[in-house]
């Protein structure tokens, strides 16, 4: 959010032994206090005490921020192209020409 490290080092050694130790994260000014907080819930190492996806997806700062890289009506068309049986079809015709052909096409 910030361009700055969570960690500071001036290598992965020193940046692991600052994460597995839990030192807490210096985050720079600009990082709003729920953002802080969600990422310290992302985080954590322990998989049962960390925050779920669709806890993730209801965080208050997820909420206002989140803006898609794909609109979602977008996404949705091309899933469901994606799913159409012609989709499907065409990948396994695609998939089996390239079998047959020893992984060549026949440009």
């Amino acid at each position: 959010l910030s361009g700055t490290a969570l960690y500071p080092g001036d290598d992965i050694e020193s940046v692991k032994s600052q994460v597995f130790s839990k030192r807490r994260m210096r985050f720079h000014p600009s990082v709003p206090k729920e953002a802080k907080d969600l990422i310290e819930k992302m985080i954590v190492k322990e998989p049962e005490q960390r925050i779920s996806l669709a806890a993730v997806r209801e965080h208050p700062w997820f909420v206002v921020n989140y803006k898609p890289i794909i609109p979602e009506q977008q996404l949705q068309q091309q899933q469901a192209q994606q799913a159409s049986p012609q989709f499907i079809s065409s990948g396994i015709l695609s998939s089996h020409q390239k079998t047959a052909s020893g992984g060549r096409t026949n440009s």
